[in-house]
């Protein structure tokens, strides 16, 4: 069932660059981005439940792997985008060897020169929707295989609030917990592509605040 329900999810996160390349507007993203908060929470809750089913001795390196693939994107995601949407200004910087630049703008530590329109997007969007369908294809295919937990009975409430009651007495969730909490919040922050400021470093949301007949 984890792995039908994660597949379907995948299915609803297509169709928001599928949108964004049909329809690229402002009145569309906040219904985009409630329904990628959606299929983003469910794909979350049903991944996290599915490398539960392995056994109790791999349980850390499965939980490790989920979470360090989630970090490993958080972190590079933004310098591809950056890398895509910036192509050519960043090769005619490594071309003349001027790295420091280049991996300033690139890392997002000073502003590029080039301003980016609507039509400059559709490569990324291209890329995100074949990317989900693959990952799509992956985990319907070979996500979940039969074993020993196949036919184990489904937990109860009981069950379920007496493991919680045994988590929060763990002195290293709640280190784990205020860690992440207290720095990964601000890293993610610092790299969201979707705050004011940064929209306005990519030309279109400055565009759309010029005046009628302004010019």
């Amino acid at each position: 069932m984890s792995k039908a329900i994660w597949s379907i999810a995948l299915i609803g996160q297509v169709l928001v660059p599928l949108v964004l390349l049909w329809e690229p507007s402002p009145q569309v993203v906040p219904l985009l981005a409630l329904w990628q908060g959606i299929t983003g929470a469910v794909m979350w809750i049903v991944g996290i439940s599915l490398i539960q089913m392995v056994p109790s001795a791999k349980k850390g390196l499965a939980n490790g792997l989920m979470m360090g693939a989630s970090g490993l994107g958080s972190v590079f995601g933004p310098s591809t985008g950056r890398f895509l949407l910036y192509r050519e200004e960043l090769w005619e910087l490594g071309s003349i060897g001027k790295w420091g630049p280049f991996f300033s703008r690139l890392l997002s530590f000073s502003q590029f020169v080039s301003t980016r329109e609507v039509p400059d997007f559709q490569v990324i969007f291209l890329m995100l929707s074949a990317s989900t369908l693959f990952c799509r294809i992956l985990i319907g295919g070979w996500g979940q295989h039969p074993g020993r937990f196949e036919h184990d009975p489904v937990p109860g409430w009981g069950k379920t609030l007496n493991d919680m009651g045994r988590l929060v007495r763990i002195s290293r969730f709640w280190a784990l917990v205020i860690t992440l909490c207290r720095l990964g919040g601000p890293v993610f922050q610092a790299s969201n592509q979707f705050l004011p400021d940064r929209a306005e470093d990519l030309g279109p949301a400055a565009a759309r605040r010029t005046p009628a007949g302004s010019g």
